[in-house]
């Protein structure tokens, strides 16, 4: 049986050509270096990307300006410091000095308190904190609002906290009150009544008046109950979102695997298919194959078949990176897997190696390589939410394969679907695969 195996696979030629893709990736000195480093570089950056957006606080650097003379301003910046790493400036030219180091980069906001933040606060008034920020940073400006609000969560929380005690408190002191006035006029009424023989006439008008004014204490006690009751955290935010997640999985994080993965199979490939490519022209090996009857086929197989066992160690490298420095779980379909893996790597193969047949040096087809990465990468939904973009980029997002093989792959590894239920987005990408097959075996039949 090895021997029936060995002579077909000599027979189509393809231990030769895998042997001189090994060979030729082994000269390039650059090529293994980027093999290896890229997906343990990008997955650092990406991860750490990832975590400075969802803890945006840890990142940010405050400069204070306290113009409040009250000590329970010391509450506010101690929560601060908390969440952000804080200084606070001197009181003179304070601002301005603020303002300053923003500009050159010492701070990421600047936040001014101002003189009567705290008498505001203390009798039951909306305090306003002023907060600067580099406006040629849009990115940063639209977002430091959020962040500001997200860090003074606590503060915010014991102040309304504070607040609703204080109004608890003032309701009950009231409902004491209220119950002695009404004790005393029960106790009127009662006398009134006990005594209507020697009132005569006025007993009607007296005990009509007192009637009314029990009813109205009752009225007051109605509304005094509402006041108890009310909740200091619904009158400023009546309305709280809770988050829940739609997966059942151990570790959301997971899902970041197939966006780390899938760019780095497409940066790595485009590179070295698009300049292997143009190495074999250079070095006449395209005519070499010809002249030996090789079928441009095989030829266009074998690189996809070599250049998948290249994403394969990537794929090992980047799973073996969010396992132990994540914590990430897994739950694989193995047949699913082996499926989208393939299919993705041939898809990228072929891009670039179609990148390769129309680009005339390894230089241009370094560039075009870049030009098209970029791109990808923005539109694929790994970094922006395509739902977010106009709705001319949501069409070319959905035209590209990278958001394909993102889907493919978080489906086959973090939700462990068959093959039969990733089915229609499997025929998709066979699609992508049939007209990058036949572009890339037209053009290089046509050159050679």
């Amino acid at each position: 049986m090895k021997q029936k195996i060995l002579n077909v696979l000599t027979k189509l030629k393809i231990t030769g050509l895998i042997y001189k893709e090994l060979m030729l990736l082994s000269r390039r000195k650059k090529a293994p270096i980027l093999v290896i480093l890229l997906p343990i570089i990008l997955s650092i950056v990406y991860l750490s990307t990832t975590y400075a957006l969802t803890n945006p606080e840890i990142t940010l650097s405050v400069g204070v300006c306290n113009f409040d003379p009250n000590p329970e301003v010391n509450k506010l910046i101690s929560s601060l410091s908390g969440k952000f790493s804080v200084q606070t400036l001197d009181s003179e030219n304070c601002l301005a000095n603020l303002k300053n180091k923003i500009k050159d980069g010492t701070f990421l906001i600047g936040l001014s308190i101002p003189s009567d933040f705290s008498s505001k606060l203390s009798t039951a008034r909306q305090g306003t904190l002023t907060f600067y920020v580099d406006e040629s940073r849009p990115a940063l400006a639209a977002v430091v609002g959020l962040v500001l609000n997200s860090g003074l969560s606590s503060y915010s929380s014991d102040v309304i906290a504070d607040a609703e005690s204080e109004l608890h408190n003032f309701a009950s002191e009231a409902r004491t009150r209220l119950d002695d006035v009404s004790s005393v006029l029960n106790l009127t009424i009662k006398t009134l009544s006990d005594n209507k023989n020697l009132l005569g006439l006025m007993y009607p008008l007296l005990s009509s008046y007192l009637n009314d004014l029990d009813a109205k204490l009752k009225s007051y006690d109605k509304d005094l109950g509402f006041v108890e009751n009310i909740s200091v955290a619904f009158l400023t935010n009546p309305i709280v979102f809770n988050q829940k997640n739609i997966y059942d999985v151990a570790s959301p994080i997971s899902f970041n695997f197939s966006i780390i993965f899938t760019i780095v199979s497409l940066f790595t490939l485009l590179l070295l298919c698009s300049t292997g490519y143009i190495f074999d022209k250079r070095t006449n090996y395209l005519l070499r194959i010809r002249s030996s009857k090789t079928p441009i086929v095989h030829y266009i197989f074998i690189k996809m078949i070599f250049y998948s066992l290249i994403s394969g160690l990537q794929f090992i490298m980047i799973l073996a990176l969010m396992i132990f420095t994540q914590g990430a779980t897994f739950n694989i379909n193995f047949l699913g897997l082996i499926a989208t893996f393939f299919l993705i790597t041939a898809i990228n193969s072929l891009i670039g190696m179609l990148i390769g047949v129309i680009a005339k040096t390894e230089n241009v087809a370094i560039l075009v390589s870049l030009i098209l990465t970029l791109p990808f990468i923005f539109l694929s939904g790994g970094t922006v939410p395509i739902e977010f973009l106009p709705g001319f980029l949501q069409f070319i997002a959905n035209a590209f394969p990278l958001r394909l093989e993102i889907q493919l792959l978080k489906l086959t590894t973090v939700l462990g679907y068959s093959i039969e239920q990733i089915k229609p987005l499997l025929e998709t990408g066979l699609a992508y695969f049939a007209v990058l097959f036949a572009l890339v075996y037209c053009f290089i039949k046509k050159e050679h």
